[in-house]
């Protein structure tokens, strides 16, 4: 009994020791690596919210790099033992995100004024709140709570750590599932595993 304590009490302790490594803090080299892929993303953001209008382009030499920098004080990258998404996976998440974001906004766009047309001739729309549930944290929940506003047709109205209330236009909009799959590309950016939504 006493000797298996002390197995039990070394093997606690190793495990403790790992612990402390896996939460070390990020080097130099990670704090660039996220200052690249938060600056790439939100240099997209930005770019949608003036859609892509030049005039107000250089507003984002004001804009963006705060915006890193407060983030990364906010919300360090994490280190841990384990090998995570490398900065090139990453990198392609994000790429992959923004091409998402902006197909979805065109296609969403479309199907909005198509309704708006509709609704003209008597209506195509029946307002609706769909509860999503949310899956990231940190920074990332954020930000795709703040890409979400973004889809045509779909307005946040709500939030706790577990869910979100979610205004749509109509419920054919299918806010759940655009929802999941923007967490999913979020998340693959933020190196951040995430359970089937």
């Amino acid at each position: 009994m006493g000797r298996q304590y002390g197995r039990w009490s070394m093997t606690a302790n190793h495990h403790g020791n790992n612990g402390s490594r896996a939460r070390r803090r990020p080097g130099l080299a990670a704090m660039l690596r996220a200052a690249a892929v938060r600056t790439l993303i939100l240099a997209a953001l930005w770019w949608m919210l003036i859609e892509g209008d030049p005039a107000y382009a250089h507003y984002a030499l004001f804009a963006v790099p705060p915006a890193v920098g407060f983030s990364l004080w906010l919300s360090p990258p994490t280190v841990s033992g384990r090998a995570g998404a490398g900065p090139l996976r990453r990198l392609a998440a994000a790429a992959v995100l923004v091409g998402w974001v902006a197909y979805r906004a065109v296609a969403g766009g479309t199907d909005v004024a198509r309704r708006a047309v509709a609704r003209g001739r008597g209506g195509d729309t029946d307002p609706a709140e769909v509860t999503v549930p949310i899956r990231l944290t940190g920074t990332a929940r954020v930000f795709a709570l703040a890409t979400f506003n973004l889809m045509p047709g779909t307005l946040v109205r709500d939030h706790d750590d577990d869910a979100a209330v979610v205004h749509v236009l109509s419920p054919a909009l299918d806010a759940a599932g655009s929802w999941s799959a923007l967490e999913d590309r979020v998340g693959a950016v933020a190196g951040q595993d995430l359970k089937p939504g």
